[in-house]
């Protein structure tokens, strides 16, 4: 390749790098793989410990939850997971169980 053409122009064998990327991919996935897969142990683990906290710590269970939301969102990643995860562990939290509670709620419905 001469200095007057750019990686775009230059046929496709000439590059010597041409290949590595396929392997640079397929490491990266490998490599991934078990980051991936303790990332969603981790949430899982979260959620459980959410779902099974003590009501006298729930505000600092929401606190936790936000504060991952803000890590997310300096790090310009997905911002609603985090809130997502949280409003659902509140909602399942907090709908009473006892089936006179729930027959008023539907009573109250109709």
């Amino acid at each position: 390749m001469n200095q007057l053409e750019t990686p775009a122009e230059s046929a496709p064998g000439e590059s010597e790098s041409s290949d590595r990327p396929d392997e640079n991919r397929s490491t990266q996935k490998v490599r991934s793989s078990p980051a991936r897969i303790l990332r969603t142990l981790v949430i899982g683990f979260a959620i459980a410990l959410s779902l099974l906290v003590f009501p006298s710590v729930l505000p600092w269970m929401i606190a936790g939850w936000l504060g991952v939301f803000t890590v997310a969102a300096c790090r310009g990643r997905v911002t609603w997971v985090p809130l997502a995860i949280c409003l659902a562990v509140l909602v399942v939290r907090l709908v009473p169980h006892t089936p006179a509670m729930l027959s008023k709620q539907i009573g109250s419905l109709r």
